[in-house]
């Protein structure tokens, strides 16, 4: 089967199996000022006071002082109005999660078999449609306060990177490129995209002011990601006299500081995946089917030894920071992978294994709650839900293309 190599799990597939809060505006305001704006302003002619004298349609009031008492009554009458106030716009406005740790799980963002960006509720099977347009969708992938999901609309033209507001619905464009790219990712405070296409880092900004390649001073590819918690730095994987290394680099991409050795290896350092707190940074080697931790600050690179399996790939860390989900070859069934979770401080971690055993890669990502794990079959449109504590698993009533990776929703808890 021939693969199409424009994205991170394509690219690494084929070779890898050969070796291998702030308040946010209140809910009823945007209702009332499309209200008011429906309505045309009342015509100046209207009002009296521009055609009569003004001690006609003035009312004199005496002037008189009020008594201690009432004074004292409309202040209370004012700290009681003041207080029903806060209570409403406390219980109207709309909530978000932080960027990181645990949340509440919401829906998850897929491609239909048709090539439309669809939400489904993992827990009841319900779906619906997010964008319907005849051109074909790829990669959504959600904000980290999950209000917006930024998708790749493939044109004639090139590839143009779509965001969508779940509220309104309006796809804006904020960027084109020549081809299809790996995953988007989301800035934590949400306002700009990263992304790699070709060997540029891109960076755009999510309201469609512009885009830009950062000049890193090296070609990068595969992997590119934002460090928790503040983004104020993205880590990459470049490449530098031939051989490939993860790197630093401030959002301008100026002055790259390497954290890792440099290697040969064509699929050294994937997979890469962030602790919530930003201290560590977990990635794997095709070969031999290694998963490492990297202590960033203290340049410390650690190898996890599970006690099954004959190698470990793909990390991905739990919100809570306290374990990572890998894919594990099993001794038994060498040409066998199945999805483990393992304890993240333990040395030698004993790796609970957990849902069916597959013939090929698993793409898989932990639920905003930490209580399940949504995995796939390279090559397939059928999701499973796993539990983290072991079990068989369970398929929802859905199928999704999943291109590059799955994404699931945050929720304010």
């Amino acid at each position: 089967m021939t693969m199409d190599r424009s994205t991170r799990v394509d690219r690494a597939l084929p070779g890898l199996f050969d070796q291998l809060a702030e308040a946010r505006t209140p809910d009823y305001l945007e209702a009332a000022i499309e209200r008011a704006s429906s309505r045309p302003q009342r015509p100046a002619w209207t009002f009296a006071g521009r055609w009569l004298p003004m001690d006609l349609v003035t009312t004199r009031v005496p002037s008189t002082r009020a008594p201690m008492r009432a004074l004292g009554v409309l202040l209370l009458i004012a700290i009681l109005l003041a207080a029903a106030l806060a209570v409403y716009v406390g219980t109207h406005q709309t909530h978000v999660p932080a960027p990181f740790g645990l949340a509440a799980n919401g829906a998850v963002a897929y491609v239909t078999p048709s090539g439309e960006v669809a939400l489904a509720d993992p827990a009841t099977g319900e779906s619906e449609v997010l964008v319907s347009d005849p051109r074909q969708a790829r990669a959504p992938s959600f904000s980290l306060d999950g209000t917006r999901v930024a998708y790749q609309r493939l044109d004639p033209d090139g590839t143009k990177v779509m965001v969508v507001d779940l509220a309104r619905r309006t796809p804006i464009q904020v960027a084109a490129v020549a081809s299809p790219t790996d995953l988007l990712q989301w800035s934590p405070d949400g306002s700009k995209l990263a992304w790699i296409s070709g060997t540029q880092a891109w960076i755009a900004n999510t309201d469609g002011s512009g885009a830009q390649a950062l000049d890193v001073g090296m070609p990068v590819e595969h992997e590119i990601e934002w460090r928790p918690p503040d983004g104020k730095e993205l880590v990459l994987r470049g490449e530098r006299d031939g051989k490939a290394g993860l790197f630093l680099v401030a959002l301008d991409g100026s002055e790259p500081r390497p954290i890792s050795p440099l290697t040969t290896g064509e699929f050294d350092y994937l997979w890469l995946s962030w602790a919530p707190d930003g201290s560590r940074l977990a990635y794997s080697n095709a070969e031999p089917k290694e998963v490492h931790l990297v202590d960033v600050d203290r340049g410390v690179d650690t190898m996890i030894h599970g006690d099954t399996g004959i190698g470990l790939m793909f990390p991905r860390w739990s919100p809570d920071g306290s374990r990572l989900a890998v894919m594990t070859w099993l001794s038994e069934q060498p040409d066998k992978v199945q999805v483990g979770v393992l304890p993240v401080d333990d040395p030698s971690p004993h790796i609970t294994l957990t849902g069916p055993t597959f013939g090929s890669g698993i793409q898989h990502d932990w639920a905003p709650d930490g209580r399940s794990i949504l995995a796939t079959e390279w090559g397939t449109s059928q999701p499973w839900l796993l539990d983290p504590a072991g079990g068989p698993g369970r398929r929802p009533d859905w199928s999704a293309s999943f291109p590059d990776w799955v994404e699931w929703q945050r929720l304010a808890p």
